[in-house]
C-alpha cells in the first residue's frame, strides 16, 4: 500500500501483503475469536477479519487483472495515480463485505491511508488549511517528530507514509464515539504505525535499519500491552484487545517491508489469553441475563447508506438511541455514500430510522447471541 517502489511493483506488493494477511487471519482466527470480549463477547473478531480480508484479497486479484489488461499510462506519475485508484477500488469493494467492528474499522483505516497517500478525492485533509491540520493532535505529534530529525537526514517519503497513516488513524478516531477507545482497541496499533519514527530513524543506513526495527517492535508491543493496561471495559484489565492484536497480526506482522520488526511467536501466544471474566459479566454483556438493566443489543446491522451529510447526522443521532457500536464512515461523500455498522435492539426500528433520512443498501445482519458466521480465506 505504501512505499517507494515502482508503481506496478507497488500493486504486486499489495497483493502479496493481502495474501499474507489472509494466511495470518486463518492461523489466528480461533485464538482471536476466543480473545474477543469487546464491545460484546460474541467471539467473532477472528472470523470478521477473515471474512473482510477474503473480500479484500478477491478484490485485489480482480483489480490486478484490470491493470494487466490496460494500456500503460503515458508516464510514471499517471501510472502511480492509477495504482492508487485501483487500491481504492479494491478497498471500497471489500468494504461492502466487511464484517463487524474490526472489519469495518480495518477498511475505514485502509481507505483513508490510500486516499491520503495518493492524494485521491475524499481524503481527510482535502478541504483543510494548514492551521486546521496542525490543531489535530495526531498531526501535530507527527510534525514534532519530523522537526526533531536533523534537516540533512529527513526523508520526505517516510513523512508521506507517516502522514497518510496519521490521517487514517484520525479518520478512525472520528468514527468512534469515545476518544479513549483509541488507546484501548485497534486504534492503539494505528497510532503506533502513524509515528514518523516508525518509518525512519536518523543515522547511517545501517543504524537507521537497526534502530527502526527495534523501535517498531517496542512501539507495537507497547501499544498492544497498553490495551490490557487501559482496557475498553474495567473487567477486561490484563487482557489484550482482540481487535488490536488482530490488526497487528494481519496488517503489521504481514508487511514484508517490516519483517525485521515482527514480534516472536512466544510474545504473540502470551497475548492470546481469553479474559478471565466472571460468568455474570459474560452473560450480561451477551444479553443472556433477564435483568432489564443488563439488556444489550441483539443484532448487528451493516450496509451502505445513501444520504447527504445533514441526513447522516440525523441518522447517527437516531441510531445512537437504538443501540451501540455505531460506525458511520464516509465511502464517497460527494456521492452521498456511507458505510454503516451498528448493534441494535430492533432491526425494524433501525431500518425505519435510516429510511426516514436516507436509503440502506447491501444490508448484512447477524445475531449477537449466536456464534460468528465462519469463513476462511481462500487457500493459496
Amino acid at each position: 500500500m505504501l512505499g517507494d517502489n515502482a508503481p506496478k511493483t507497488e500493486f504486486t506488493f499489495g497483493i502479496g501483503w493481502v495474501d499474507a494477511a489472509c494466511a495470518q487471519a486463518r492461523k489466528y482466527r480461533d485464538g482471536l475469536n476466543s480473545l474477543n470480549a469487546f464491545p460484546v463477547p460474541d467471539k467473532d473478531t477472528g472470523s470478521n477479519l477473515t471474512v473482510t480480508l477474503t473480500a479484500l484479497k478477491e478484490a485485489f486479484d480482480a483489480e490486478y487483472e484490470v491493470l494487466q489488461k490496460e494500456p500503460k499510462p503515458a508516464d510514471a506519475a499517471a501510472l502511480n495515480l492509477r495504482i492508487g485508484q485501483l487500491y481504492e477500488r479494491a478497498i471500497m469493494q471489500a468494504y461492502r463485505s466487511a464484517r463487524g467492528n474490526s472489519g469495518t474499522l480495518l477498511c475505514t483505516w485502509a481507505l483513508e491511508a490510500v486516499r491520503s497517500y495518493w492524494g485521491l478525492p475524499g481524503h481527510l485533509t482535502e478541504d483543510m488549511d494548514e492551521s486546521e491540520v496542525a490543531q489535530i493532535p495526531v498531526f501535530s505529534a507527527l510534525h514534532q517528530q519530523y522537526e526533531e530529525a536533523p534537516a540533512a537526514e529527513i526523508r520526505e517519503s517516510s513523512y508521506r507514509e507517516a502522514f497518510a497513516l496519521s490521517a487514517a488513524a484520525q479518520r478512525v478516531r472520528q468514527s468512534v464515539p469515545d476518544a479513549s477507545l483509541m488507546r484501548s482497541t485497534m486504534g492503539a496499533v494505528m497510532l503506533a504505525v502513524a509515528d514518523y519514527r516508525f518509518h525512519y530513524r536518523p543515522g547511517s543506513e545501517l543504524q537507521d535499519m537497526l534502530n527502526r526495527s527495534e523501535y517498531r517492535r517496542t512501539s507495537v508491543l507497547r501499544a498492544l500491552e497498553g490495551t490490557a493496561e487501559y482496557p475498553p471495559a474495567p473487567e477486561l484489565k490484563g487482557t489484550v484487545d482482540a481487535g488490536a492484536l488482530g490488526l497487528y497480526l494481519t496488517v503489521v506482522h504481514t508487511n514484508s517491508r517490516w519483517r525485521t520488526s515482527r514480534l516472536d511467536d512466544a510474545q504473540i501466544e502470551r497475548m492470546l489469553v481469553p479474559p478471565a471474566m466472571p460468568s455474570r459479566h459474560l452473560q450480561e454483556r451477551r444479553g443472556d441475563s433477564t435483568a432489564a438493566s443488563a439488556r444489550v443489543p441483539e443484532w448487528e446491522l451493516m450496509g451502505t447508506v445513501d444520504a447527504d451529510p445533514v441526513a447522516v447526522a440525523q441518522i447517527r443521532s437516531e441510531l445512537e438511541q437504538l443501540g451501540d457500536s455505531l460506525l458511520l464512515t464516509p465511502l464517497d461523500v460527494s456521492a452521498g455514500m456511507w458505510s454503516l455498522h451498528v448493534h441494535v435492539f430492533s432491526l425494524d426500528d433501525a431500518r425505519a430510522a435510516i429510511a426516514r433520512h436516507g436509503m440502506l443498501r447491501e444490508e448484512r445482519v447477524s445475531s449477537l447471541r449466536e456464534g460468528p458466521a465462519d469463513s476462511a480465506c481462500a487457500a493459496d
